[in-house]
């Protein structure tokens, strides 16, 4: 949902790691759940659903919010990040805006030690905005980390122009990664209606995370698995576990061995020596929500690409893995919205 102060620090350790020219946008967002309710595993005509996931989040929401990302590299090596803020969200009469403090930061933080402070301070200025009709608007404040990735840059060597050129492309990527981070906790499901326990599968024709320029056929999966309780001290089953699984159909995938080759090479530019049998790539999503309102409790969303390489000693599984979560606890709720 929030994900800005985290999404800015993600988009600067690429670019600071010099991938940035290369690095291809965010993900576009999938298309709305609503969309893939033309057909179901078990082909059966439409009807009234069980479930009708709405956007109706309170007047203001307030929660303790942990975020947490994992790398896990084909060669066992972890990169992890983790970020705990508090988050508030309150509507005005045609946006609901959502801005953070409190923020601490742990584990591989990719801003030097010096301008770590500056860098939380910048995040918590940042506010998403978000339409009465939960549809992502965009950043109020995007701007700012400027000055903070100007001093970076600056002792960096790059020329003004360069600089200029590189915190662009930042700021793009802030914005990319607040819209995803949205529409995998809420926007996606907006107008969806389920059966809990009922898969719903669809063909569809769109780019991937890892190659968003190029459009492939990929097979979607939607469930709404099971009714759970909101959090793990309560009894009553209040929420109700939605996930999604995609994963680009086979004749999809020669387009994009390039581009898993790569991301399993890494900083290393290479794979150990063998021949590439077969490739692989998929997304996996698992939201645990209050179906009436929209308002998320946790998000656990997971990437990974594949490779089986082939050589004397025989076939070996090469994975590059990554894990992103979002888990809210809500300490403060207003009047429902009308």
């Amino acid at each position: 949902m929030s994900s800005v102060r985290i999404a800015s620090s993600l988009a600067l350790a690429a670019l600071l790691a010099g991938r940035a020219a290369a690095a291809p946008s965010a993900t576009p967002a999938p298309a709305p759940a609503a969309a893939l309710e033309g057909s179901d595993a078990r082909g059966s005509e439409p009807r009234p659903r069980e479930l009708a996931l709405r956007f109706a989040w309170p007047r203001s929401l307030e929660a303790r919010v942990t975020y947490r990302r994992v790398v896990a590299r084909p060669d066992g090596a972890e990169r992890v990040f983790t970020a705990r803020y508090t988050e508030r969200a309150t509507r005005s009469v045609d946006e609901l805006r959502i801005a953070s403090s409190g923020t601490r930061w742990d584990g591989e933080i990719p801003y030097p030690p010096g301008e770590v402070r500056s860098a939380i301070r910048a995040s918590e200025a940042v506010v998403q905005r978000v339409g009465a009709d939960g549809a992502f608007i965009g950043l109020r404040n995007e701007d700012a980390l400027r000055p903070v990735l100007q001093r970076i840059y600056g002792d960096a060597g790059l020329t003004d122009e360069e600089a200029e050129q590189v915190i662009a492309r930042v700021e793009e990527a802030m914005v990319d990664e607040a819209r995803d981070g949205w529409n995998l906790a809420v926007g996606f499901w907006i107008g969806a209606e389920l059966d809990v326990g009922e898969a719903r599968e669809k063909d569809v024709d769109a780019p991937v995370w890892l190659l968003p320029a190029v459009a492939v056929k990929s097979r979607v999966r939607m469930e709404a698995r099971r009714r759970v309780p909101c959090t793990a001290s309560e009894r009553k089953a209040l929420c109700v576990e939605l996930t999604l699984h995609s994963e680009p159909d086979r004749a999809a995938l020669p387009a994009l061995t390039r581009a898993i080759v790569a991301k399993l090479a890494g900083e290393e530019k290479a794979l150990p020596p063998g021949e590439v049998l077969e490739v692989g790539l998929a997304t996996d999503l698992t939201l645990v929500t209050e179906p009436d309102t929209l308002v998320p409790h946790r998000v656990v969303w997971r990437r990974s690409v594949r490779a089986t390489l082939v050589d004397d000693e025989g076939p070996h599984e090469l994975e590059d893995v990554e894990r992103t979560e979002w888990s809210w606890s809500y300490v403060r709720r207003g009047a429902p919205a009308r």
